[in-house]
C-alpha cells in the first residue's frame, strides 16, 4: 500500500517578512556607506619558514586581530554581493523600486519614487509589495505564522 505525501504549506507573515526585507536592505545601506570600494579585501599567500611549536599553533594578538579583520570584511562583502545578487534577480520595474526606494545614498519618500517612476500610488504599492516578497525569498529572510498543527 502506498502512502501519500502531503506537504504542509506555511503562510507567510507579509509584515513580519517586510520588516525583515527593510531591515536587510537598511543593514545593506550602512556596510556599502562604511565600506570604500577601493578598498576590497584582498588575501594574499605569503609563504615562510616558522619552526613547529608542541600546538602546531602559530599565534599571536597582531595576526589573531588582522584575522578578525579580513575575516569581517569578508563577511561584509559577501553580504553585499548576496544583496546585489537579489535584487538583480528582480524585474526591471521592481528593481527600479527597490533601488531608489530603499538603496540610493539620498533617501526618498515613496510619493517621490512612484511619482518619479510614473506609476500610480495603487500600482506602485502593488509592485512593491511584490518585489519586498521576491527579495524575502531570493535572501531566505522570509517569516512565516507559527501554526500549531492539529494532530
Amino acid at each position: 500500500m502506498r502512502k501519500q505525501l502531503s506537504f504542509l504549506m506555511l503562510e507567510l507573515d507579509s509584515e513580519k517578512t517586510k520588516e525583515e526585507v527593510e531591515k536587510t536592505l537598511g543593514d545593506y545601506r550602512l556596510m556599502m556607506l562604511t565600506q570604500p570600494e577601493e578598498q576590497l579585501p584582498k588575501i594574499t599567500p605569503q609563504y615562510s619558514l616558522t619552526p613547529p611549536t608542541n600546538t602546531n599553533e602559530i599565534s599571536s594578538p597582531t595576526e589573531d586581530f588582522v584575522i578578525r579583520k579580513v575575516d569581517r570584511e569578508k563577511a561584509i562583502q559577501d553580504f553585499i554581493q548576496k544583496v546585489q545578487k537579489a535584487v538583480n534577480r528582480l524585474c526591471f520595474i521592481e528593481r527600479a523600486i527597490i533601488i531608489k526606494a530603499y538603496l540610493d545614498v539620498e533617501k526618498k519618500y515613496h510619493y517621490e519614487v512612484y511619482n518619479d517612476l510614473g506609476l500610480s500610488e495603487r500600482h506602485y504599492n502593488r509592485l512593491k509589495s511584490r518585489a519586498i516578497y521576491n527579495l524575502a525569498l531570493a535572501l531566505k529572510v522570509e517569516v512565516y505564522i507559527q501554526n500549531e498543527v492539529a494532530k
